[in-house]
């Protein structure tokens, strides 16, 4: 029996994996997170191998919190997929100070996945929920990252002046794609510098509709056009436009792939490679020791 950590698993991408592991393989635990308790908890009701527990990546006492957490009820991790992800349309910043996208999207994924490094099994797979939306030589429909140094992403104010936008909406796209950048980075890194371990990175896809967390924060009318416009480009653009359904069919065999190469980018189900932009190595490594001096400041 194993043990599966899946965060941001009440909504959109992350709640049909959970459903979908947790259905087809009874016997293993699924550790499934949300900000809210009482979210995961709804969700957890219907399986009794759903384990219920919250944590905002955003914030890192609320992660530190959830290590000592699962530390204390558990001895091992066979695996973690890190879903969850947030993307602000106006300025935020996290308890802090530190701007939200690269909080959560980044910062916490990192603090996340490294302090629970020594509970992982040897064969453990660890999957980073990527996008598409990195690769500025893609038709995503989203503005193309504008990368900066970690300590300039992690600044709202200084970075808001640099990137340029034309309004709060998009530089909160900008930040986004900009992040999803960074999580390739990470997991180049994580591959590096932890040879034991399986990171790989996951590209769902444009998952518009109903059950898509992407217009959580969006203006009413740009949220009802991606719920119900966006889903109908599918019939017309198969390879990019997906459904959840479809997506986390495919991040489920991802994970559960037992061939996985550490620092591979899945685009669905296959491997292809990421962005010539996400192999800077400079970057990368400015990127590690960044979010590895930051860890070493808060334990």
């Amino acid at each position: 029996m194993s043990t599966t950590i899946i965060t941001g698993a009440t909504s959109g991408l992350g709640l049909k994996t959970a459903r979908l592991l947790a259905s087809t393989y009874p016997k293993d635990t699924f550790i499934i997170t949300s900000r809210k308790l009482a979210s995961a908890q709804v969700v957890a009701k219907d399986f009794p191998n759903m384990i219920p527990l919250s944590v905002d990546l955003s914030e890192t006492p609320s992660i530190q919190r959830f290590m000592a957490n699962i530390k204390q009820r558990h001895s091992k991790i066979d695996g973690i997929i890190a879903n969850a992800g947030s993307q602000y349309v106006k300025p935020t910043l996290n308890s802090q100070g530190v701007e939200a996208t690269f909080a959560t999207n980044v910062l916490g994924q990192y603090l996340l996945i490294h302090g629970l490094q020594s509970m992982l099994t040897d064969d453990a797979r660890i999957i980073l929920v990527s996008s598409d939306t990195h690769d500025r030589h893609k038709f995503t429909g989203m503005p193309n990252p504008q990368y900066l140094s970690p300590a300039l992403l992690a600044d709202e104010e200084g970075s808001s002046k640099i990137i340029k936008h034309r309004s709060a909406a998009q530089l909160g796209q900008i930040r986004y794609t900009s992040s999803k950048l960074a999580v390739i980075y990470l997991v180049h890194a994580f591959a590096k510098n932890d040879i034991n371990h399986t990171y790989v990175s996951f590209n769902p896809g444009f998952m518009p509709g109903k059950d898509s967390g992407l217009a959580r924060d969006y203006s009413p009318v740009a949220k009802w056009v991606l719920t119900n416009v966006f889903p109908l480009m599918r019939f017309v653009l198969p390879k990019f436009v997906h459904t959840v359904k479809q997506s986390s069919q495919n991040l489920v065999k991802v994970y559960t792939n037992s061939q996985l190469k550490s620092g591979e980018y899945w685009d669905g189900d296959r491997v292809i490679p990421s962005s010539d932009e996400s192999y800077d190595t400079d970057r990368e490594s400015e990127l590690w020791q960044y979010l590895s001096t930051l860890d070493n400041r808060n334990r």
